[in-house]
């Protein structure tokens, strides 16, 4: 279930434009029974700009493109397979459409610097992610 988890949070990141993604950025939570854990969200400051990549590279392969088909391909990474990847990312999709703007709005923004922000929320990797979820679910 962690592997999940941090996948998620990988796919996240790409899917909200996240541009503060460093190693010194990804919390950990004391747990009980003297344990860590990755924290869910921590530091996450998304950017509307066009120009979107990570600061910590997915793979070799991909660098610090911000990818969602990197992260899907990274699965094994995560010891996750193709299909609870995609599972994973369509979780992701549908929380971030349903939630983004709700949680702008109570933070206190306005309509029109939610629309500012619509960018980072709604872009082309959103798009190629709704594509990957389009496919699983036709079985493709």
């Amino acid at each position: 279930m962690r592997q999940d988890f941090a996948h998620q949070r990988l796919m996240f990141t790409i899917l909200v434009s996240n541009n503060d993604d460093h190693l010194k950025n990804h919390g950990f939570l004391f747990a009980h029974d003297d344990r860590w854990v990755l924290a869910p969200a921590f530091d996450i400051n998304p950017r509307p700009e066009r120009h979107r990549s990570l600061e910590t590279g997915i793979s070799e392969e991909y660098g610090r493109a911000a990818s969602i088909e990197a992260a899907v391909e990274a699965a094994p990474c995560f010891e996750l397979g193709e299909d609870r990847a995609r599972a994973n990312l369509k979780r992701m999709v549908g929380i971030i459409e349903r939630q983004w703007a709700v949680h702008c709005r109570a933070a206190g923004m306005s309509e029109r610097e939610i629309a500012a922000y619509r960018p980072a929320f709604d872009h082309e990797e959103t798009q190629k992610a709704r594509k990957l979820v389009a496919l699983s679910v036709a079985g493709c």
